[in-house]
């Protein structure tokens, strides 16, 4: 029998530099599945950058950026609309031949959702 468990982590912090801190990475063990909770409604730096590192154009980052804005308080449309966002970047990658990066872009959504 497995003995999985989920922790919730929530982020509420500020960074007195340059902002909201945003999303932060969460660790995934064989007995435990993190899931975060957006506070601050936004994508941090560092996130936006790690989006970057998978060959994601700017205006692709920042319409994620807006519909987490828009729609973090509605649990539904954020995910009916981050899937529709993750369908259109992923078929733009597949048309560029970039098939290595998809799977690290679902696994970052679905920090998200």
């Amino acid at each position: 029998m497995n003995n999985s468990s989920i922790t919730e982590t929530k982020i509420s912090s500020s960074n007195p530099e340059s902002g909201n801190v945003g999303i932060f990475d969460t660790e995934m063990t064989d007995s435990e599945i993190s899931k975060l909770v957006i506070s601050d409604k936004q994508l941090s730096k560092e996130n936006k950058e790690e989006l970057k590192s998978y060959c994601i154009e700017d205006a692709e980052i920042n319409e994620l950026n807006e519909i987490i804005q828009e729609n973090s308080g509605d649990k539904n449309s954020l995910k009916s609309k981050v899937l529709k966002w993750v369908g259109n970047v992923t078929s733009s990658m597949v048309a560029k031949g970039l098939y290595d990066n998809i799977p690290k872009i679902i696994e970052f959504i679905g920090k998200i959702i």
